[in-house]
């Protein structure tokens, strides 16, 4: 590994963060997002900071935020550049990782002795926003997943899109003692996911390399009762009938990975489709929501 790494720093809109993101996926080690007070403008700023580990990929990814700048209208997107140590930041993250709850579920690095007084643990190795259990996305679905318990429902199998790190898929066996199928498109977090479930003795999930829910991996698996998706707006909007599809007669959606602002499309995508909002949660900036297709299914023989 070079001795040395660099950061980009920019300030944009915080609506724009997703369309950055996405940009930069394939060539960031980190990415870290801060607030930023501009008393110009009433829209909520940031500070975007991404880490590159070496020199030559500097220039490229300088050529991505400027490109990604203009489609989204920035015309005054200035880039700061800064020399710094490299590091391995998911060994940075780890070192920073302190114990925390969400919800009844308390999370705790791989490092520390198992904590005997609580009934719901998850030993996670801390990583990328998405991969520790800190993100408000993650940290909102397992509320949400809690929430769907507490009305007394068990699903007869889960469904996790975009599993990551796993922790999704971990925290539903937790909940439910109920087969779990996790997906994603990417073979190293499925590696990292499958070692995430046997630390943590969650041996009922199946993990699966699929891109999105139509492809041959879940082609004979039956419909699920509860699905999970954590990603990125768009491809959820995209995803949206493909994983109704999915989804059993009275089935239940948990969404998110999505900004505030983003929520609005997201639910009237779904609610065309026949979807009822069953509960929103909010964190930071970030949304998860709850929907149902009961009410389609009592529509539809109601009219018949």
């Amino acid at each position: 590994m070079p001795s040395t790494g660099y950061t980009l720093s920019i300030v944009i809109p915080k609506s724009n963060l997703e369309s950055f993101e996405i940009a930069l996926e394939e060539i960031a080690n980190a990415i870290t997002i801060t607030s930023s007070e501009n008393s110009l403008s009433e829209e909520k700023i940031i500070n975007l900071k991404v880490y590159l580990s070496d020199e030559s990929i500097v220039k490229h990814a300088s050529k991505i935020i400027e490109k990604t700048s203009l489609e989204l209208g920035i015309f005054s997107c200035e880039i700061q550049k800064e020399k710094i140590p490299n590091t391995d930041w998911v060994a940075e993250s780890q070192s920073n990782f302190s114990p925390f709850f969400v919800g009844s579920f308390y999370f705790y690095p791989t490092f520390e002795d198992e904590p005997l007084i609580f009934d719901r643990k998850i030993k996670i190795n801390a990583g990328p926003a998405f991969g520790s259990g800190e993100h408000p996305t993650t940290q909102t679905c397992i509320l949400a997943l809690e929430y769907i318990e507490n009305l007394s429902i068990t699903p007869l199998q889960v469904l996790d899109v975009g599993t990551g790190s796993g922790i999704l898929a971990i925290a539903s066996t937790k909940i439910w003692s109920t087969p779990v199928f996790a997906i994603d498109n990417d073979p190293a977090a499925i590696k990292v996911a499958r070692e995430n479930a046997i630390i943590n003795n969650s041996n009922n999930i199946t993990f699966l390399l699929s891109d999105g829910v139509s492809s041959n991996a879940l082609t004979n698996i039956a419909k699920f009762d509860l699905i999970v998706i954590n990603i990125l707006a768009g491809t959820i909007i995209k995803m949206s009938k493909s994983i109704l599809c999915k989804l059993s007669a009275q089935g239940y959606i948990i969404l998110s990975g999505f900004l505030d602002n983003q929520a609005e499309e997201i639910l009237n995508t779904y609610k065309k489709l026949g979807m009822t909002l069953i509960k929103k949660f909010t964190k930071e900036g970030w949304t998860t929501l709850i929907l149902n297709q009961e009410q389609r299914v009592l529509e539809r023989n109601y009219i018949g």
